[in-house]
């Protein structure tokens, strides 16, 4: 990162760090197409970049989806739980940024892509980017409509807790993940490698996807590395698979995992992830565990 190279989305202090991240090989989950930026980023903080997606978005385009989306437009406060769901419901429906109700990002990630597409309406997000700190927001104690912008597996906990509170949830569901395969090129550079190993996770169904494609060893390797996770919710979830060396980011966007693992490895007196096992032989132990980076 000599010369002053500026890395969109990542702050001074993680790129000064960029020495730390060298050796490392860090795997990106995200879907299909969503996660070139994110390698371009690791490699000039020199990380070989893994992208192992596990599903692709599949924007919904019928008639109910349609309808829905334009019930969940008109309430008072519209939650978008992605940039995806902003994207999706844009594509959907034309005149979607048309609606004058507060739009909320579940992250900033998703805010700034409502802003991007022109949401005429006021859009707040919470400092604490999941379900929780967007329960949390003030607009949200009280509401009578909410609509909710999602994926039929997206931030379950949010409807409950908003009927709870005597809100009527007008739920509109603009696109759906479905299973990819990421390729046996990707797959075998992970057998191969051969240094401390992280992996990058934003959604508990991805992390699961991905365990059940890997076979046993490549597992393991997996639960052995450090497992960057965007929040104590998924943090919970990966440790209860047995992963050893969880560290939980400030959000669920590309760059504060990166900014999580560069913490980690940069304050470390020593680096805790031994380099993996050759693959005819157990994956070596951890010496210790973190909850946090």
């Amino acid at each position: 990162m000599g010369g002053g190279t500026t890395l969109p989305g990542m702050s001074r202090q993680a790129q000064s760090r960029s020495q730390t991240l060298t050796g490392w090989t860090v795997v990106l989950t995200r879907p299909v197409g969503q996660n070139a930026a994110s390698a371009r980023r690791l490699r000039a903080l020199g990380a070989a970049a893994l992208t192992l997606p596990v599903f692709r978005v599949a924007p919904a385009d019928t008639p109910a989806a349609r309808a829905d989306l334009q019930r969940a437009l008109a309430a008072e406060c519209v939650v978008f739980t992605s940039p995806a769901a902003v994207r999706c419901a844009q594509r959907l429906c034309p005149d979607w940024a048309g609606s004058r109700a507060v739009g909320i990002g579940v992250g900033a990630g998703t805010a700034a892509a409502l802003r991007h597409a022109a949401w005429r309406g006021e859009v707040q997000c919470p400092t604490r980017a999941d379900s929780e700190g967007v329960l949390g927001l003030a607009v949200l104690r009280q509401p009578r409509r909410v609509g909710l912008v999602t994926a039929p597996d997206g931030r379950e906990a949010i409807a409950p807790a908003l009927v709870a509170r005597g809100a009527r949830v007008l739920r509109a569901e603009v696109y759906r993940r479905e299973p990819a395969q990421p390729t046996r090129a990707a797959l075998a550079r992970l057998d191969a490698a051969d240094g401390p190993l992280a992996t990058l996770l934003s959604s508990a169904a991805a992390f699961d996807r991905l365990r059940a494609i890997l076979g046993p060893v490549a597992q393991q390797r997996l639960l052995d590395g450090a497992l960057v996770t965007s929040s104590e919710r998924l943090a919970d979830h990966v440790r209860a698979a047995g992963a050893r060396q969880v560290l939980v980011a400030s959000g669920p966007a590309t760059t504060q995992l990166i900014e999580a693992l560069c913490r980690f490895v940069a304050e470390a007196a020593s680096c805790s992830i031994q380099p993996a096992a050759p693959r005819s032989a157990p994956a070596g132990p951890i010496r210790s565990s973190s909850r946090t980076p």
